[in-house]
This record gives C-alpha cells, sequence and structure tokens, in this order.
C-alpha cells in the first residue's frame, strides 16, 4: 500500500501518455526475483482517478524458455522452465484487460499537477515521461513517406522463425505446445516434439511474444505465419503486431485473425490481400505480438 508523488509542469493542455522505465524488484538477500507476476500501478492526477482504467495498470515481467529442450526417457519433449530475464524495460501505461490497443491517455491542463503512482506490489523504477501520443499512419502514408529501396534481392534467403523459440515473452502462462500435424517444424518423430507457441494459453489481453531475427541482406520483405485460430468458434481474435519495438502503421494496432480449424499460412496484407512490405537493414530485428 504504497505510494509516491511527483509535480509536474505540463507546458500546454491536451491529452498525454505516461511512460515508465522499471524493472521487477530483485531481493538483495537472496539474488532471486520475488514472484513472477507483473506489478500493479494506480495512477492518480491531482488526487483523483480520472477513469476506472486508472486502477491496476500492469507492468510485465520478462521470460524466456530454456533450449535446448531436454527429453524424457521415452525420447518425448520436457516443457521448458520459463527463465526470467533481468534488465530495464520501457513501457507505456495499457489498460489491465488489453481491451485498448493503444495507451491510455490522461487529459492535463497547463501548469502544475500532483502525480501519485500507487502499489501493493515490489517494482523499481527509474524514469516517469509525459508525452503526447503518437498519431500512427496508414500503411499507405506510410510507405509513400518512406524513402525509395529495391526488394531484398533474387536468391535471398527467406528467413524462418521457429514460434516455438521466442526470445522473450511477459507471462509464463504463454507455452509452447505439441503439434501433430505433419507439415509442421521440427516434425513429430513419433515421439511428442513441442513445436508451436500459443493456443488457448494467449487468449488474455496484454500477453506478449517477442522474436528475434538476423537480416543478411537489405530491401522488402514480406511477413507470413504459419497459423491456426480455433480456439473461438466464428469469432475473430486480434494482435498489436509490432517491428523492433514500434507498430509501424495503424493497421497493425489490431490485426485480425479470422477462425480458422487448421493450420494454414497467413500473409500480413491489408483488406484486399494486398501483402504489407517491410523495409529491413542488415542485422538484427524483432517481430512482437500482443493479444487485444
Amino acid at each position: 500500500e504504497s505510494w509516491i508523488e511527483y509535480e509536474v509542469d505540463v507546458p500546454a493542455s491536451g491529452l498525454y501518455n505516461l511512460e515508465l522505465s522499471y524493472h521487477p524488484y530483485m531481493s538483495e538477500a537472496d539474488d532471486r526475483y520475488e514472484d513472477r507476476s507483473e506489478a500493479a500501478l494506480d495512477v492518480l492526477l491531482d488526487g483523483a482517478y480520472l477513469f476506472r482504467e486508472a486502477k491496476g495498470i500492469p507492468f510485465y515481467r520478462a521470460f524466456r524458455d530454456a533450449f535446448p529442450l531436454k527429453q524424457n526417457e521415452y525420447g518425448d519433449d520436457i516443457r521448458p522452465q520459463s527463465m526470467q530475464l533481468e534488465g530495464w524495460m520501457t513501457s507505456a501505461f495499457y489498460d489491465a484487460g488489453g481491451a485498448y490497443s493503444e495507451p491510455l491517455q490522461w487529459y492535463m491542463e497547463a501548469g502544475t499537477h500532483t502525480l501519485r503512482l500507487a502499489t501493493s506490489d515490489s517494482i523499481v523504477i527509474e524514469s516517469l515521461r509525459i508525452v503526447p501520443p503518437k498519431a500512427l499512419p496508414a500503411y499507405a502514408d506510410a510507405a509513400e513517406a518512406r524513402p525509395a529501396h529495391e526488394p531484398a534481392a533474387d536468391g535471398a534467403a527467406v528467413i524462418e522463425i521457429e514460434a516455438e523459440q521466442a526470445a522473450r515473452k511477459n507471462t509464463i502462462s504463454l507455452q509452447i505446445s505439441a503439434s501433430k500435424d505433419p507439415a509442421m517444424t521440427p516434425q513429430r518423430t513419433g515421439h511428442r516434439v513441442l513445436n508451436a507457441l500459443g493456443g488457448n494459453g494467449w487468449r488474455l489481453g496484454g500477453q506478449e511474444a517477442t522474436w528475434s531475427f538476423q537480416v543478411e541482406q537489405a530491401g522488402w520483405h514480406k511477413i507470413a505465419l504459419r497459423a491456426r485460430q480455433n480456439f473461438a468458434p466464428d469469432q475473430s481474435v486480434f494482435r498489436t503486431i509490432r517491428i523492433d519495438g514500434e507498430v509501424p502503421f495503424r493497421e497493425l494496432l489490431e490485426y485480425r485473425f479470422p477462425y480458422a480449424a487448421d493450420w494454414g499460412g497467413v500473409v500480413l496484407a491489408d483488406e484486399r490481400g494486398e501483402p504489407f512490405e517491410f523495409y529491413f537493414e542488415p542485422g538484427e530485428h524483432t517481430i512482437s505480438m500482443r493479444a487485444t
């Protein structure tokens, strides 16, 4: 039941986002994290909650499954332990239920205000930022603003990412699973092979997975997934998709995955089916998908 207050000077009236640089609390006594759940903060502006979503705002931890996988005496893959990752993280303030794909906004008049953060959890904070909301462009506008580049050269290698080998995830409930589909990789070899990520454990708003990959040749690329959404019959589910930590255009704020009984290829595309193109420089990049 702790709280801290800051006095802030707002230069102009308007809507603002809040961003926090933080890491989960680590006990110096045993050099281990206290628990594996997210911390929740309440935000009071000038002593009041401006809306109910200002209570219980989650700040997640970061985890990574331990690879390579181990096998039991029968040759079946054993689900790995989720290892907690250390380091500072930066996150905007999102609602706890994941009902909104964009960060929460607070209206502030120009002048001095008191901002209180209250919690019953343990968290270490490094900085708090008050920033104007970003206006995301549509794909067509974003494409026009980009400099002209060539597609990836003919013969350039297709970059394959094993979905079960996520670089990080923000909850241990987002787990890898085994599929017997013959086209899955790694293929089932008569034993239980963990070769997929998600399913019913990826149904809650705010749950996010991130994958990293290396690009050898600069150029335009398309992004395709092998996916199945058979958990919400006759409904669609949605993911916020980030490239290198940012949503590049509005269509990826709430990307739709309709119901599909079987596994199939999904190319990220607009409503007409025209694939989106993404320009990558050589080096390491990330793709993130957050349930909303």
